[in-house]
């Protein structure tokens, strides 16, 4: 059963009171899942923090959805910059870089945000629970920080490199 504290119902509530005044105002219902998305998506992963215990079974689907995570950004990569007509997104991204290589807006809908998630979830599976990573997930780690092409994930990357 799923038991809420009197915060996370307040919270609940005043969603769902934006969402229905989002609905009846609204012109535009892509705009209604945007603004969702942007403001109340953290809803989503309280509800989810709330209802799994933290053991062995959750650090690999952790673990799984980052390394899913980072399989998207090269499917992401590669439509970008190889069907220039078909996108994953909404937005339109005109990062290009050497002239010919499109950044991949990755996971999160954002360069910096997609590697910093990547990175962050690589540490605190790595360092803070002491998940091993083979070869083969370092290098699909590394190369899918290099392929967002965000200096927020350089420096990132650079920072946990040394720690």
């Amino acid at each position: 059963s799923i038991k809420f504290t009197n915060f996370q119902l307040i919270t609940f509530l005043i969603l769902l009171l934006y969402f229905v005044a989002s609905i009846v105002l609204a012109k535009n219902f892509f705009h209604i899942i945007i603004n969702f998305k942007f403001f109340f998506g953290f809803f989503i992963f309280v509800l989810f923090l709330s209802l799994i215990k933290l053991n062995e079974y959750f650090f690999k689907i952790f673990k799984f959805f980052l390394i899913l995570s980072c399989f998207f950004t090269l499917f992401d990569a590669f439509i970008i910059n190889f069907f220039k007509n078909f996108s994953l997104h909404q937005e339109i991204h005109s990062a290009t870089f050497f002239g010919f290589y499109k950044r991949p807006p990755g996971i999160a809908g954002n360069s910096s945000i997609s590697s910093l998630y990547i990175l962050m979830s690589f540490f605190i599976l790595k360092k803070l629970y002491l998940v091993r990573f083979s070869i083969l997930e370092y290098i699909l780690i590394l190369l899918s920080v290099i392929l967002l092409f965000s200096s927020t994930g350089f420096i990132t990357l650079f920072i946990i490199l040394f720690l």
